[in-house]
């Protein structure tokens, strides 16, 4: 069958520097050589163009030729995935490939906590970056950098931390999930280039969202990569000068399937302990706490209790997405699946709980025809979640 074909003139990307979702997009665009525009959104391109199209003001965001759009990382490298020349990042066995799903799903969706923590907890991290959004992406704001960057950093601290389930009594264990993932990561490369083989797979470019534009990137963390995991600090480069053999891009015929390592045995075993005994649970605790109307939960886990952790409606999309994948699986590819998490507390919190809906579109199609909202709307919420209490869609930076 024959795949459908990008149109040939270049689409616009919107990114933010500083973005752990743009980072890992472009990443993945650059390894496949797939040729775009990159535009810069501040804040008046997030808000006239962005959140006008796509209904979120978020990033990355990608205006096709034709005038329609994609958003949504994930649901963005799903799209490339299906375009005719590229090279595939899943690999062709359906268990495998559920559980690389999973995996990009964990560092997309928990390892923003520790990202979050190492951004805007420490001194020098927290003022480097807040001076950068002030100038970069704030710029537009009659206020001085000195003091949006103030505002700013108090605001992520109380809407992505404190707000969001951190306490002293957990704030050490929420800085060492960077250094449990380190340890992971340095071990699987001291076997090979890159997490699953010789090429890059959907896992490196999960793990590239938090590791590129957070932790290699950020000054307190760039320093403990660098001193504690230099594996690591030579993947990220690594990954980011990738590229596919050839000229890749629409204009390539289809390449092989590349070969990936089975995510089994003691080098994932940390990892996949992390996914089941926190992650899961935390899904299925953020959509009971949706579907009963709470605006914040408590989670138990093995670290100690995260306390007022907000409800999250497109986390609730997430993990329908992952049940309804589970359950679609071949029978002998979910007993796979099962037998492979068993020992790391099992897929109950998938498949134990009925979907609960989370007022996004689910599934999430792309192309999606540009919506025409009105930007005095979405400026007005913008600029309330910017400097308020509720987090805007665009701030997971």
């Amino acid at each position: 069958m024959t795949r459908p074909r990008l149109t040939a003139a270049p689409p616009t990307l919107y990114v933010m520097d500083i973005s752990y979702f743009s980072g890992k997009l472009e990443a993945y665009l650059r390894y496949q050589r797939r040729p775009y525009l990159r535009r810069e959104a501040s804040l008046g391109p997030l808000i006239g163009e962005v959140g006008r199209a796509t209904g979120v003001m978020q990033v990355p965001a990608m205006r096709l030729p034709d005038g329609r759009w994609l958003r949504e990382s994930s649901a963005m490298l799903a799209h490339f995935e299906e375009q005719d020349g590229s090279v595939p990042v899943l690999s062709h066995d359906p268990a495998e490939r559920f559980l690389m799903r999973l995996i990009e799903d964990y560092c997309d969706e928990w390892l923003w906590r520790p990202a979050m923590w190492w951004r805007w907890m420490p001194r020098e991290s927290s003022r480097h970056v807040g001076l950068r959004i002030a100038r970069e992406v704030l710029h537009e704001l009659p206020l001085p950098a000195a003091v949006i960057a103030r505002t700013f950093t108090a605001r992520q601290r109380r809407a992505w931390l404190t707000g969001d389930g951190m306490h002293p009594g957990v704030s050490d264990a929420v800085r060492d999930m960077y250094r449990e993932e380190l340890a992971t990561l340095e071990g699987l490369l001291a076997e090979r280039d890159f997490l699953l083989g010789a090429q890059p797979s959907l896992v490196d470019f999960g793990y590239f969202g938090p590791m590129f534009r957070h932790f290699y990137c950020d000054p307190d963390p760039e320093r403990v990569m660098r001193r504690e995991a230099p594996r690591v600090h030579a993947w990220v480069q690594r990954l980011w000068t990738a590229r596919v053999p050839g000229h890749g891009g629409s204009d390539a015929p289809g390449r092989e399937q590349p070969h990936f390592v089975p995510i089994e045995g003691a080098p994932f075993d940390a990892l996949l302990e992390r996914v089941g005994r926190r992650y899961l649970p935390y899904l299925q605790r953020n959509a009971e706490a949706l579907r009963d109307g709470e605006p914040a939960f408590d989670l138990t886990l093995d670290f100690g209790t995260l306390r007022g952790v907000r409800t999250h409606a497109f986390r609730s999309a997430c993990r329908n997405a992952l049940r309804a994948a589970l359950l679609a699986l071949p029978a002998d590819a979910r007993g796979v699946v099962e037998q492979r998490l068993a020992p790391h507390g099992g897929v109950g919190p998938l498949v134990d709980l009925d979907p609960v809906p989370s007022g996004t579109q689910e599934p999430l199609r792309l192309p999606m025809e540009p919506l025409g909202l009105s930007p005095l709307a979405l400026g007005e919420h913008m600029l309330g979640s910017l400097f308020g209490h509720t987090p805007a869609s665009n701030a997971r930076s």
